[in-house]
């Protein structure tokens, strides 16, 4: 064991250094301290932004060599006197452009209770303008970090779902119901098997977002998914391709000419991937300029695009469902409840709200294709099957699809 006595020098080997010698007047002084003793160390094909206090991931950043950031937020500051937010941006950011463009980060940009570090918009603003995707390893207010990487990414898995064609009736109001957030590894591994656990999983068709990269870090857990599917039940990939990203802000950092390059790469990735989830639908997080949603529809493999997390106000009765360079896109017909669901009552709410949005923007034609968007209120499975019942009875057109 080291003996860590104060002022220890690094020329000592049984004893190890002591790093309080060095009096950093800041976090960021340490990072930089650390990253320029470690540079050639690390490896490249990957990087992490992780809340300090977090633990179960390292087994896997550890044995892979990643290196981890934290950028503390300005809440940090007031209870951290070594924090310092602006400098700790600038530092990340540095770091995430030496590092090569289409590359995870992992972990997450907040602390699990979500009042620690720079927050989830503007850290996936930050990754996605160096051009690196976020499959959300970490702890997430709703689901916790995941552990044992270095056992999961150890599995193997071969994929296959079968989806049965629809057969159009023009009369009808076609709705497809897709859970979201599957693209976080950390959902994968707690509240989606929650819901498939469900004795209602299955009495309502359904889609499921998958993060495709997890095909790597926890092929088991895919598995588990693809050999327990009910009928009806469809994986779909997220967010947006290969990972979470901001899709109008995705490699912003970098000069047109090699930007493009990078988003020609980013689609050729996921396009892989998608194969390798045995998918042909991707969904996309934000309303985006049209020559980026068809850039995005180009993805090899893709069929269809299911957009937005929730309706946008660029969202009309017109556009709900549309095409980008011949490829189907639909975009979220209803906004999120906002609400809590961890009560009975709660959830009734959460489902009138969505039947409401669901009712008032069906379209006059027929036939109708509706994307309705199931986020983290749908805590349990009646919820869907009320809301898909009570939708029908309302509009008797209506067909819940997968």
């Amino acid at each position: 064991l080291f003996k860590l006595k104060a002022g220890n020098d690094a020329s000592a080997p049984d004893t190890g250094l002591d790093l309080r010698s060095f009096a950093w007047k800041k976090d960021v002084d340490a990072y930089r301290w650390a990253f320029g003793q470690m540079d050639d160390k690390l490896s490249r094909q990957a990087v992490c932004i992780l809340d300090p206090h977090e633990v179960a991931l390292r087994d896997y950043l550890v044995e892979f060599k990643i290196p981890i950031l934290w950028v503390s937020g300005h809440a940090d500051v007031k209870s951290n006197p070594k924090a310092s937010s602006e400098e700790e941006v600038q530092f990340a950011r540095e770091i995430l452009m030496k590092w090569p463009p289409n590359i995870p980060c992992l972990g997450w940009p907040t602390s699990g209770n979500k009042e620690g570090g720079i927050g989830e918009d503007p850290g996936i603003d930050l990754t996605s303008e160096c051009a690196k995707f976020n499959p959300c390893t970490a702890f997430d207010a709703y689901s916790p970090t995941v552990g044992n990487l270095s056992v999961h990414s150890g599995t193997t898995a071969r994929l296959h779902q079968a989806v049965p064609p629809i057969k159009l009736e023009r009369d009808k109001v076609y709705l497809a119901f897709i859970r979201s957030d599957g693209d976080g590894w950390n959902f994968q591994r707690h509240y989606y098997r929650k819901l498939f656990d469900d004795p209602k999983h299955g009495t309502v068709p359904i889609g499921w977002q998958l993060g495709s990269t997890a095909i790597d870090g926890q092929p088991d857990i895919l598995d588990y998914y693809y050999k327990h599917a009910r009928p009806g039940d469809c994986f779909v990939n997220a967010l947006t391709g290969i990972g979470y990203i901001h899709e109008s802000r995705y490699a912003l950092n970098y000069p047109p000419e090699q930007r493009a390059q990078i988003w020609k790469d980013y689609l050729r990735l996921s396009g892989i991937y998608m194969a390798r989830l045995n998918t042909n639908v991707m969904c996309t997080y934000q309303e985006m300029p049209t020559d980026l949603l068809q850039l995005i529809a180009g993805t090899p493999g893709v069929h269809g695009i299911f957009s937005n997390y929730g309706r946008t106000e660029k969202t009309t009765l017109d556009n709900l469902a549309a095409e980008a360079d011949g490829v189907p896109v639909f975009r979220a017909v209803n906004r999120p409840p906002y609400i809590l669901t961890y009560t009975p009552s709660a959830r009734r709410e959460a489902e009138q709200f969505t039947i409401k949005e669901i009712t008032s923007w069906t379209p006059l034609h027929r036939p109708a294709f509706l994307y309705v968007f199931l986020a983290n209120w749908l805590t349990k499975m009646d919820m869907l099957e009320n809301i898909d019942r009570k939708s029908t009875r309302l509009n008797s057109s209506h067909l819940g699809i997968s």
